[in-house]
């Protein structure tokens, strides 16, 4: 079992890893690979021509239960591209395992990385948590691993056996779909506050095309300005967007784990070597009743800015490829 990328959330509050390297490895271990599935429809021809245009893929590799909701999201776009755009697909890796959004630890789905019989948090004036009944001596033995006493909350095996990072996630279908189309990838993560209780964002932009420029302008008047979208030019340069003000003087965030600027993310091996990958937070993605019309705001911003042929699609302002702030956001990047 390989612990390969920390994932930083809620301000770097808590520290998750993902079990498996690669989605091959995960199949082969979890208890039950019925829990995961993948989903697609492609309703066009798979040969697409220069003349076909811009088609789209439409993905969400974290739906369900690992990023919520994000399956919505990229259904959503592909039913508002597939009238127009023909030979667009849809693609969604799903699975019924609980995520690291519910917080909890304890898992019976994957080999646990260290046995305690109690965790330890982070804040020292908490006590120690029970995990007993999932770690204990004789779970332990089945997997040849000794019970550790007291184990420190980052070491514990959360239920997010079935997150495999963009870098590492690769499947025949998905990289049929991918080749000749330009990718739009949906991913989910926790809400990121400032000490005030402020959130930093509730929507990045990242990856490797050009779109996410006017895509934060048009969502910022769609949504009348509800919403912080930050857009990510490099994996160290993440900035809210303001009307006001260029954009190297709009408020810098910390995007680590979500820009999408690594040359290895399947979002960059699409159509021109340059993909959308669009991050949001749980707030956002947890909007009920009359606030769902946001939800609709953005896919509808997305469908206005999409390019229309391929020399639109990479950002002129960057080469494509990793720079060297890229290269080590590969560690971290959901």
């Amino acid at each position: 079992m390989l612990l390969i990328n920390y994932i930083f959330s809620i301000s770097a509050t808590f520290a998750f890893t993902d079990y498996f390297a690669n989605v091959t490895e995960l199949y082969k271990n979890l208890k039950d690979p019925k829990e995961v599935s993948e989903v697609s429809n492609s309703t066009g021809a798979k040969q697409i021509f220069n003349s076909d245009g811009v088609q789209v893929v439409s993905l969400a590799v974290h739906g369900n239960k690992i990023e919520p909701q994000t399956e919505e999201f990229s259904k959503m776009l592909y039913e508002r591209v597939i009238g127009t755009r023909g030979k667009s697909a849809l693609y969604s890796f799903l699975s019924n395992i609980d995520s690291t959004e519910s917080m909890k630890y304890n898992n019976d789905r994957c080999t646990p990385t260290h046995c305690c019989e109690e965790i330890k948090p982070k804040d020292p004036k908490k006590k120690n948590m029970s995990n007993k009944s999932n770690f204990d001596e004789k779970n332990c033995q089945k997997y040849g691993l000794k019970t550790i006493k007291v184990c420190n909350y980052e070491k514990v095996c959360y239920k997010n056996a079935a997150h495999v990072t963009s870098e590492n996630f690769n499947t025949t279908k998905i990289n049929e779909l991918i080749d000749c189309r330009y990718p739009v990838s949906f991913h989910g993560y926790q809400d990121r506050k400032y000490k005030n209780g402020a959130l930093t964002s509730h929507i990045v932009l990242g990856g490797l095309s050009n779109q996410k420029y006017k895509l934060a302008e048009t969502f910022h008047k769609m949504s009348g300005g509800a919403f912080k979208v930050a857009v990510c030019k490099t994996a160290g340069n993440c900035r809210v967007y303001d009307e006001n003000n260029e954009f190297d003087k709009r408020t810098k965030i910390d995007g680590s784990g979500l820009t999408g600027t690594s040359k290895d993310n399947f979002v960059n091996k699409g159509k021109g070597g340059c993909g959308l990958q669009i991050e949001l937070a749980t707030t956002f993605r947890n909007l009920k009743g009359e606030d769902r019309k946001h939800w609709n705001s953005l896919v509808e911003s997305i469908f206005c800015t999409l390019p229309n042929n391929e020399s639109e699609i990479c950002d002129p302002e960057r080469p494509i490829g990793n720079t060297q702030e890229d290269a080590e956001e590969d560690e971290s990047e959901i």
